[in-house]
């Protein structure tokens, strides 16, 4: 909301109602209409490296049974913004920039 994450936890008894502070946060990412050949899981790897430190992908697209967008959980700095866009050199001629 507002442009920052909302973070939810299970209660439980005894539970520190104080507001913590988080350093990191999980985030999933999408990386819509990636050529073909950029889905194999290294570059997927590869391409969620440039937003944060990637943990999972989700199971279609870990089986390729939905290619109109990847989806990869990263690890984020709770500080940090996300980028728009994330650009991937491929070649000496060659970049691709991709939306987020």
């Amino acid at each position: 909301m507002g442009g920052r994450p909302i973070v939810l936890r299970k209660w439980s008894r005894g539970m520190n109602m104080e507001m913590e502070r988080l350093k990191t946060i999980p985030i999933w990412i999408r990386l819509p209409q990636l050529p073909l050949h950029l889905w194999g899981k290294r570059m997927l790897i590869k391409l969620a490296s440039a937003v944060g430190n990637p943990l999972y992908m989700d199971s279609s697209t870990a089986n390729r049974s939905r290619i109109e967008y990847a989806r990869i959980c990263v690890e984020i700095s709770a500080s940090s913004s996300l980028p728009d866009f994330i650009r991937l050199r491929e070649g000496i001629d060659e970049d691709l920039t991709g939306r987020i």
